[in-house]
C-alpha cells in the first residue's frame, strides 16, 4: 500500500513538473516523509499495543467474574471441615458400683455381647452388680451428654469431637431476619492442616468456576486472619496474618464476599522481586457463626504471565507468513508500582518513568513510543477496574 502511494506521488510530481509548477525533488521528498511516518516501527507497535491491552482488560473482567461466582459456592463446601459426621460413635459407658473392680472410665463390652465374655473377675474379687437388663441408650449427639458420661475427652473419637463441638454452638445470627452471622472469637476445634489442604483441593475440583480460575493460591484463614493452610505443596503463607497486608478482608467477617489488593511477601509469584496481589475472601459460616475465611487470589507477576501468554498466543495465530514475531511484555500497574513476569528490569523502570496511570483519565487506552536498548517500543496502558481501583494493564511491543 505504501509503495503504491509513493509511486502515485512521484507520478503526480512528474505531471506537474512538466508544466513547471513544482520540482520533482519536492514531491519525492513528500513521499519520503510519508514513508518514514507510516513505517515508524514504534508507532506501529504502539497502535498494536493499544489493541492488545483493550482485549486484556476484557479478559481480566472475565477472570474476576469466575472468582466472584465460584468462591461463595466453594465456601459452602468448606463447611464440611466443621460439619463432618463422626466416623464411629463413642461407646456408651454403663454405670458401675463402687468396688466393682472396673477402673473409672473403662468402656463396657460391645453392645450385644454378654458381660461374661468380657472376662471373669479374678478369684476372690467381689462380683460387680449386674447392669440393668435394659439395652444401653444410643450415644448422645450433644457435647454436654458426652461430657457427663465420659470422664475425659479422650474417650471420644477425634472425628466425633469436631462434629459434636460444632453442634453445641448456639447460633447468634438469624438467617430469617437477615442479621449477619456472629464471629467465633475462638473456634472450639481448629481443623488440622492436612485436612484443610485436602478440603481446598477437593473444593476447587468440585466447583467449575474455581477449577478454571486463574488463581495462584487458595487458602483458609481463621477469624483472626491467620492462614491455616493453602493448597500449595510448599506453603509459605501458613501461620502468617492476612489482615496486615489486606486490611479490607476484615469486612468478610460480617458475612460478605470481599475483593481487595495489597502486598504479602509470602504470596509473591517471584522470589527475587517485590510483588503485589489481588485477593478475594468469602466467610465460611457454620452454626450461625463465621468460622473461617475462604481466600483466593493471584500475584501480579504471575497474572502478568497469564495475560502475556494470552496475547502472544493471539499474535502467533494471526501472524502473516514470513513475518517475525514481535517482542511483547505485559505488566500490571498498581499506582506507581510495575509488576511483570519475565520483563527485563530496564523495561520495568522505563514503564514506571512514563507514569501511565496518571494519564489514564478515562476508559480509553493511552500509548507512548520509547527508545530502549536500541529498539523502538510502543507502550499502551488501560485501566482495569475489575482488578481494583488504581489498577491498570500495560503492554510493551517492539517489531522485529
Amino acid at each position: 500500500m505504501l509503495g503504491a502511494m509513493q509511486q502515485s506521488l512521484v507520478a503526480f510530481a512528474r505531471f506537474f513538473t512538466g508544466r513547471g509548477w513544482v520540482a520533482p525533488a519536492i514531491a519525492i521528498g513528500i513521499a519520503g516523509s510519508l514513508s518514514i511516518a507510516c513505517s515508524d516501527p514504534g508507532k506501529v507497535s504502539a497502535e498494536a499495543a493499544k489493541e492488545h491491552v483493550t482485549k486484556l482488560v476484557e479478559v481480566s473482567a472475565k477472570d474476576v467474574e469466575e472468582v466472584r461466582t465460584g468462591l461463595p459456592e466453594g465456601a459452602k463446601l468448606m463447611v464440611a471441615l466443621w460439619n463432618t459426621p463422626a466416623t464411629a460413635p463413642a461407646a456408651p459407658v454403663e454405670p458401675t458400683t463402687a468396688g466393682s473392680g472396673a477402673p473409672s472410665g473403662s468402656a463396657p463390652p460391645p453392645s450385644g455381647v454378654p458381660s461374661s465374655a468380657a472376662g471373669a473377675p479374678p478369684s476372690g474379687a467381689v462380683a460387680a452388680v449386674a447392669a440393668p437388663s435394659v439395652a444401653p441408650p444410643p450415644t448422645p449427639s450433644v457435647a454436654p451428654a458426652v461430657a457427663s458420661a465420659a470422664p475425659s475427652a479422650a474417650a471420644v473419637a477425634p472425628s466425633a469431637q469436631v462434629a459434636l463441638s460444632a453442634s453445641t454452638v448456639a447460633p447468634s445470627g438469624d438467617a430469617a431476619s437477615g442479621l449477619p452471622p456472629a464471629v467465633a472469637t475462638a473456634s472450639p476445634t481448629t481443623p488440622e492442616a492436612s485436612a484443610v489442604r485436602a478440603a481446598l483441593l477437593s473444593t476447587r475440583a468440585k466447583v467449575q468456576d474455581l477449577r478454571v480460575a486463574k488463581s495462584t493460591f487458595f487458602a483458609l484463614a481463621d477469624v483472626q486472619g491467620t492462614v491455616l493452610r493453602n493448597d500449595q505443596d510448599q506453603d509459605l503463607m501458613v501461620g502468617k496474618g492476612l489482615f496486615p497486608s489486606f486490611p479490607d478482608l476484615k469486612e468478610a467477617l460480617t458475612g460478605s464476599y470481599i475483593e481487595t489488593t495489597g502486598s504479602m511477601p509470602e504470596a509473591a509469584g517471584l522470589a527475587n522481586r517485590p510483588d503485589g496481589q489481588w485477593v478475594a475472601a468469602n466467610p465460611v459460616t457454620y452454626g450461625g457463626q463465621v468460622r473461617a475465611l475462604y481466600v483466593t487470589g493471584w500475584s501480579w507477576s504471575a497474572y502478568a504471565k497469564r495475560l502475556q501468554n494470552a496475547v502472544r498466543g493471539d499474535v502467533l495465530q494471526s501472524l502473516a507468513k514470513g513475518k517475525n514475531e514481535p517482542l511483547i511484555y505485559v505488566v500490571l500497574l498498581a499506582g506507581k508500582d510495575v509488576y511483570g513476569w519475565e520483563t527485563p528490569e530496564v523495561n520495568i523502570q522505563a514503564v514506571a518513568q512514563l507514569d501511565l496511570p496518571a494519564k489514564l483519565t478515562g476508559p480509553a487506552p493511552v500509548a507512548e513510543v520509547i527508545d530502549l536498548t536500541g529498539r523502538r517500543w510502543g507502550v499502551a496502558a488501560k485501566a482495569a477496574p475489575a482488578l481494583g481501583k488504581g489498577i491498570a494493564i500495560a503492554v510493551l511491543r517492539s517489531e522485529t
